[in-house]
């Protein structure tokens, strides 16, 4: 196991379907988690075995530390009594036949989940964190695809306070006109919500709200542009 009393991290802010936006608490708190962290952050429920793609390799027994996949006419069943969500069958299995349920939960509970995450991460930690809004995309970095930016470049963030610096780059980004012929189909007006525009079923203040209710920082925040000289 590795520890560091100090973290300097980097965040690609963008766009993200369940959570609204993805900046500095998004990346803290799932990032820095581990895989098991990652799933019950997600989901309330096990891994799913999809039977017709099963091909009853047993592959994904032999990195089941927990014993809880067993081979049955050759389709695996998962015991979801034993199962820790460590999500190891998910990543040894070639044959994409077990799966996670990604909308088990609501938005809300998985935003304050990653919230209390981030939390744990940071404590007793000095962190410096850096948000790029550069190259905003609808949606996580984590998809198999990207798209075109939603606005013009606005330039980077810095603080020690990881909610008042994704407070700022929401009001950065929503203070930006949109770019036209991108995901971002309404709200495009400098002032609109462009995170809503992309993602109306979500409420990304969900996350700012709980963050600052639980102690993680403060949605208020001072804007000291630097710029550099120019000879």
């Amino acid at each position: 196991a590795y520890w560091s009393d100090s973290l300097i991290v980097l965040t690609h802010f963008k766009g993200h379907g369940l959570t609204g936006f993805g900046g500095t608490i998004k990346n803290v708190g799932m990032g820095l988690t581990d895989k098991i962290g990652k799933c019950k952050m997600h989901t309330d429920t096990g891994p799913i075995v999809e039977e017709e793609r099963c091909q009853g390799c047993g592959l994904c027994l032999k990195w089941c530390a927990s014993e809880a996949i067993n081979l049955y006419n050759e389709v695996v069943k998962i015991d979801q009594a034993k199962c820790v969500g460590c999500g190891q069958c998910l990543v040894s299995c070639s044959n994409k036949a077990i799966r996670i349920d990604w909308n088990a939960v609501s938005s809300r509970v998985v935003q304050e989940r990653i919230c209390e995450a981030a939390l744990a991460v940071l404590k007793e930690r000095k962190a410096l964190f850096l948000n790029f809004l550069m190259d905003v995309t609808p949606d996580c970095d984590c998809c198999p695809h990207s798209d075109a930016p939603i606005v013009p470049d606005i330039g980077i963030l810095a603080s020690r306070d990881p909610v008042a610096i994704d407070q700022a780059g929401v009001d950065l980004v929503n203070s930006t006109a949109g770019l036209k012929d991108t995901a971002l189909k309404i709200n495009l007006e400098s002032g609109e919500d462009k995170f809503r525009g992309l993602h109306p079923q979500v409420s990304w203040e969900i996350q700012l709200e709980y963050a600052e209710a639980i102690g993680l920082g403060s949605r208020e925040y001072e804007l000291i542009a630097l710029r550099e000289n120019v000879v």
